[in-house]
């Protein structure tokens, strides 16, 4: 190859490969801040989990969401007994 056809093929390379590189770095931005978010939430929901926990709501709000048809939050729905929730 000489030296036309070499700085051709780079700068087909480079229109075709920096527009993916540089959706690639957005993605990789948009996923750690999303990340950060969920990190945030969850460090959020475990100070309320400790919170409840600290002043025995964590029984009531799981038997309340048990009675609702749902799964509780903090212990396995196995650990109470249906005569508790009723």
């Amino acid at each position: 190859m000489n030296a036309k056809t070499l700085k051709a093929l780079s700068v087909v390379c480079l229109h075709t490969t920096m527009p993916l590189v540089e959706q690639q770095a957005q993605e990789i931005k948009k996923l750690k801040q999303q990340l950060k978010d969920l990190r945030k939430a969850r460090t959020k929901w475990m100070n309320i989990c400790e919170f409840m926990e600290n002043f025995g709501y964590d029984e009531d709000f799981d038997k309340e969401m048990i009675r609702e048809g749902e799964d509780p939050y903090f212990r396995p729905r196995e650990d109470y007994d249906d005569d508790d929730i009723w």
